[in-house]
């Protein structure tokens, strides 16, 4: 059950981006793929709000089963509001995307791997699931540990990294619409250079561990800003980039990459700062490489 669920979940992201790469204009498609995205973090506040709470009333096993019912009624409402011909037809109205739409899904996957601009863009994917996992895995053990900051204080100092995520996938979004818009290759490679920017600031703050709460909050806030604030940009960049035909495919393999991003970096960040005691050498060691990383992928 576990394993359809999530080949479940798998899917929805492929079929957003490709929605709003096949609805939106492109002078709007960063900030609205942002806003799809800052839907996943306010749905995962909801359910792990309410969740338990019904959990404890009514049991686990209706309460289940009412959010499975809730979502299989999102589906036809979904399907009933959403019309994506009427969209597509105005996107795709030369000759030669017609005839591509009709290919088979084997012509497309090899089409897909044959453009290398594209492929490098998908593969990118893991740098920013390794900043993103590194830092959400570690960092209320890294707030509580190496700052002394109280547990309560720490989880505050969580919750404000994912405010600041959420506000991030909306204004990088906006970002990135308002000037790069015809090359979002730009603003991708501020968004990343500046996480591991980010990520290198974190890592000083221990030569000077004693900070104020304030210095601690406005730092969270920045951090969550860029190592959650990507997935608006970078999908819409994917897609516009895959075309409409190939948005979904190519969202899809760069999602595998975020996932083994996101696999193999807490570990890694973990056992660096075991030998070490402290977080240090991982904020800077993952920073720097962030951000060198970013200079090759995104030049």
């Amino acid at each position: 059950m576990g394993f359809l669920a999530g080949f479940g979940f798998s899917l929805i992201t492929p079929s957003v981006a490709k929605a709003v790469i096949s609805t939106t204009i492109r002078e709007k498609r960063a900030v609205s793929m942002g806003f799809t995205q800052t839907g996943f973090g306010i749905g995962g506040v909801l359910g792990a709000s309410f969740l338990p709470f019904l959990g404890n009333i009514l049991g686990w096993r209706i309460t289940i089963m009412l959010t499975a019912v809730f979502i299989l009624l999102i589906g036809p409402l979904i399907f009933k509001l959403y019309q994506e011909k009427n969209y597509i037809k105005n996107i795709i109205d030369t000759p030669e995307n017609q005839g591509e739409a009709q290919l088979s899904l084997r012509y497309h996957i090899l089409s897909f791997f044959k453009n290398k601009s594209l492929f490098r863009l998908c593969v990118l994917g893991i740098i920013f699931g390794i900043s993103e996992s590194s830092a959400l895995s570690h960092f209320v053990i890294f707030l509580s540990e190496d700052l002394d900051i109280p547990k309560v204080m720490a989880g505050v100092g969580f919750a404000t990294l994912h405010l600041g995520g959420m506000i991030g996938l909306i204004i990088c979004g906006l970002f990135s619409d308002r000037f790069y818009q015809t090359d979002r290759r730009k603003s991708l490679f501020i968004i990343e250079f500046s996480t591991g920017i980010a990520f290198l600031f974190i890592g000083f703050m221990l030569i000077h561990p004693s900070k104020g709460l304030a210095v601690v909050f406005i730092s969270s806030f920045i951090l969550g800003f860029f190592v959650l604030g990507w997935p608006g940009v970078y999908l819409t960049f994917v897609g516009e980039s895959a075309g409409t035909n190939k948005a979904g495919l190519a969202t899809g393999f760069a999602l595998l990459m975020i996932r083994i991003g996101m696999l193999i970096a807490p570990t890694i960040f973990g056992y660096i700062a075991d030998i070490q005691g402290h977080y240090q050498y991982s904020w800077l060691l993952f920073g720097l490489f962030i951000a060198i990383s970013s200079i090759f992928l995104l030049r």
